[in-house]
This record gives structure tokens, sequence and C-alpha cells, in this order.
């Protein structure tokens, strides 16, 4: 669910790397994984979170997606952190769910 929620709301219809086509600063674009664990959805991005431009994707990220899910998702999945991680599986930036929606 939190997976098609995402796609939808970014408007992807199969891989996020579609993204890249269009502007390749997006950082959807460099999201490989989707998982929820207890109350944390994780995502991570195959960036490089000790280059700037790897943490401020990271960062974005963490922004965009805070809000980005719809309180539906967040309260079916019991959702009250947004956690982005690099390809390592490191925190480059987390955030508090508050979705706009």
């Amino acid at each position: 669910m939190l997976d098609e929620d995402l796609k939808y709301a970014l408007f992807v219809e199969s891989s996020y790397q579609e993204l890249l086509a269009v502007d390749p600063s997006l950082w959807g674009g460099y999201l490989v994984g989707v998982r929820v664990e207890g109350s944390d959805a994780y995502f991570t991005l195959q960036v490089d979170r000790s280059t700037p431009e790897g943490k401020d994707l990271g960062q974005r990220a963490a922004q965009a997606l805070s809000t980005l899910l719809t309180q539906e998702t967040v309260d079916e999945l019991g959702i009250s952190w947004v956690i982005v991680e690099d390809g390592a599986g490191v925190v480059i930036d987390q955030k508090m769910s508050s979705p706009l929606i």
C-alpha cells in the first residue's frame, strides 16, 4: 500500500527511475526501496550520503515524504516517522509524519 500510495503521489507508473528522465535532481528517481518496520516508514535512496548532493537529496526526500503520504495510508500502516536512508542502510534524515491530505 505504501509503495502504491507513493507512486500515485509522484505520478510514477512502474519505476521511480522514470523521474530521472524528467529531471536528474529529483530525489524520487533515486528511490530503490520502501518498507515499514513498526511505526517507521523507511525509504532507501541509491545515493552517497557523504557527498553534499546525496545529503541534500536525502533531506529533501525526508521533508517531502513526511507530508506526501496520505492520512489514510499513515493511519492504516501506523506510520509515525519517515526515515530516509542510503543504500547501505545509514540514516540520512528523518521527519515525523504529517500528511497534508
